[in-house]
């Protein structure tokens, strides 16, 4: 008996790890005939003029003759308060008249020397 069950078992193994593989590609193949369906029945809705007509109408906006289009344009967005920023800038007194590889070379200065802008702390 056991040397039975251990010449049968790689063999019952193998059996059902095909018979899963198996199932799993027959769900596989009911998938993709659903998809297929799907898609035949689309391109069948295109045979129909009045489909057609709707989808040039929807999706790119074409009307028939005599006809009047208006687009209508939404409201620019409320414009929003700048939140303060919550790091301050490394030169702090920074000129917007000032170009701003001036405030990069200061950023610069700064770094090299080892002092603190204006405005920031050690311990932060």
């Amino acid at each position: 008996m056991v040397v039975l069950a251990v010449l049968l078992a790689p063999a019952l193994r193998s059996y059902v790890a095909q018979q899963q593989q198996i199932a799993a590609l027959q769900q596989h193949v009911a998938d993709q005939r659903a998809t297929v369906a799907d898609l035949e029945q689309q391109r069948a809705a295109w045979n129909d003029p009045a489909y057609v007509k709707a989808q040039a109408r929807s999706r790119l906006k074409f009307v028939m003759p005599g006809e009047r289009a208006y687009n209508v344009i939404d409201a620019p967005p409320p414009k929003q308060t700048k939140p303060a920023s919550p790091v301050p800038a490394v030169g702090g007194d920074a000129k917007r008249d000032r170009p701003w590889f001036g405030d990069l070379w200061r950023s610069v200065e700064i770094a090299g020397t080892g002092r603190q802008a204006a405005g920031s702390r050690a311990d932060s």
